[in-house]
């Protein structure tokens, strides 16, 4: 059994905005040698999030309204007073309790086993970000 692992850097350019990062995660994928075992997704970022969803303009635009309505950003809240870097985001802080920070995906023959509908997003809920980290472990096999 062997562990690969490597950063993925995204940039957003939305306060909330989903990333369809499947094609550079199947990238990272195809350049090791492993061709069985699990993909492990990760956001480095505690305002950040990794889900596994369908890939759909619509749906987009109902997560963006519906996280905004689960927290909004012009509320007033503590951590906004202490926040380590200075920025105004205690609502991004609870929008990610609701979510996961990283995915398991099967490696299955050198290929993400997904759904034909599933996508791997990067969940931004602090954005606009130039710089964020995904780390992208793989740990299987080489046949």
């Amino acid at each position: 059994m062997m562990i690969k692992s490597e950063i993925l850097k995204i940039g957003s350019q939305n306060p909330i905005e989903l990333i369809d990062i499947t094609p550079q995660v199947q990238t990272l994928v195809e350049r090791q040698p492993l061709k069985n075992g699990l993909v492990v997704v990760t956001s480095l970022h505690t305002t950040a999030a990794v889900s596994i969803n369908e890939k759909c303009g619509r749906l987009h635009e109902d997560f963006v309204r519906f996280a905004a309505s689960l927290a909004d950003p012009k509320a007033r809240y503590a951590h906004n007073h202490e926040a380590i870097d200075g920025r105004s985001n205690a609502h991004s802080h609870l929008l990610k309790y609701f979510m996961s920070t990283s995915e398991t995906i099967v490696l299955e023959n050198g290929q993400l086993n997904l759904g034909a509908w599933q996508r791997i997003f990067f969940v931004e809920l602090d954005g606009p970000r130039k710089s964020r980290q995904v780390n992208v472990t793989i740990i299987g096999v080489e046949s």
